[in-house]
Parts: structure tokens; C-alpha cells; sequence
């Protein structure tokens, strides 16, 4: 069961950048949280970003800086 917030009715804040801080190898997705059965998985990205298409599944990309 995923972390909760301080009243247990919903899921934990995460920090992104935070996350993002510990990953050292690009293109190494980490799972951060879960959201009506959906991953959300941050990466660190090296170069050039080829989009893609995952008929699978869903995708957003939210993109940061740095």
C-alpha cells in the first residue's frame, strides 16, 4: 500500500525533485507513486528525446529542467 498523507485519506505528497536528485543513469524509470492502477514513474533523460507511442497504455511527460 502506497504512503498516505498525515490524515490517511490520501496518497503522500512526493517530492520530485527529490526523486529525481538519487538518480544517477539516465533512462532508469522509478515508480514514485500509483494512481488508479497507473504507474507514475519519474527518469532522468541524457540527450535526445524520441517520441514514441505506447499503445498500451496511457502517457504524460511532464518535462523539468536541469
Amino acid at each position: 500500500m502506497p504512503p498516505t498523507d498525515d490524515d490517511g485519506r490520501g496518497p503522500a505528497p512526493v517530492d520530485l525533485a527529490a526523486v529525481l536528485a538519487r538518480i544517477a543513469q539516465p533512462w532508469r524509470p522509478r515508480t514514485v507513486a500509483v494512481l488508479n492502477d497507473f504507474d507514475l514513474r519519474v527518469v532522468r533523460a541524457q540527450g535526445e528525446f524520441t517520441r514514441h507511442s505506447d499503445t498500451r497504455t496511457d502517457e504524460v511527460l511532464l518535462v523539468l529542467p536541469g
